[in-house]
């Protein structure tokens, strides 16, 4: 965070999930008594991310998502970010607060204290350098509109909103929707960017209400991967 005349804020929040990369060396054997895709990206239940991990070595955890990631950027850059997003108080939630935290990203969300565990996305890479990604949300599904601060909020230049959330319903507090902003008055159109990150815009458009997703009282830009 900065401050200027006393008043904290923000040049960019970020809002979405909170992953944390898990990084291992196997083989392909490894995969196929597994049947697990080879470079490609699944998304797991718990018990099957939980087996895959306790199979593993990992050589790295890092926290990760797409929107935590970005967020880290403009901090080594010398920016002033902060996200939002769930974790569980398990050991890889506390290392995720810990490591988004020394980046120089103010990361304030409560974590579940029961519950779903931490999301990880389990990276594995095969020696032909090809990397294979197993991701479990875990307790992103239970990031509620109570977890959005309107204070860092209306303290932020842009926030930027994470497409994979568009992915799910959360379970408490409504559509993924409803997390752009709790009550229209926090909006501010001469303070505030709204932008949307879309990983895969076919995809989200298909499951999304467009109205919803482009309205452009709501959202100033909507940036998609390069290639789409």
């Amino acid at each position: 965070m900065t401050k200027e005349n006393n008043v904290i804020y923000y040049d960019v929040v970020g809002v979405g999930n909170a992953i944390v990369d898990v990084l291992a060396k196997v083989g392909d054997l490894f995969l196929s008594e597994r049947n697990l895709p080879k470079g490609q990206m699944k998304l797991l239940e718990a018990a099957d991310a939980g087996q895959i991990y306790a199979d593993i070595v990992p050589e790295r955890e890092v926290p990760g998502g797409s929107a935590a990631n970005t967020v880290a950027g403009i901090a080594s850059l010398g920016g002033a970010p902060a996200f939002i997003g769930k974790v569980h108080d398990d050991e890889l939630g506390q290392e995720f607060t810990r490591d988004i935290g020394s980046s120089g990203v103010d990361f304030f969300t409560q974590p579940l204290k029961e519950g779903p565990m931490t999301g990880r996305s389990i990276v594995l890479v095969t020696p032909d350098a090809m990397r294979s990604m197993f991701t479990y949300l875990g307790a992103n599904k239970h990031l509620s509109v109570e977890d959005i601060d309107e204070n860092i909020i209306k303290a932020s230049l842009i926030t930027y909103i994470e497409g994979y959330i568009l992915d799910y319903q959360m379970p408490i507090g409504g559509t993924p929707t409803l997390l752009l902003v709790k009550d229209d008055s926090i909006y501010d159109k001469n303070s505030e960017d709204y932008i949307y990150g879309i990983p895969d815009p076919d995809k989200q458009y298909k499951e999304t209400k467009k109205e919803e997703l482009f309205n452009p009282g709501k959202c100033d830009l909507v940036a998609f991967d390069e290639g789409h």
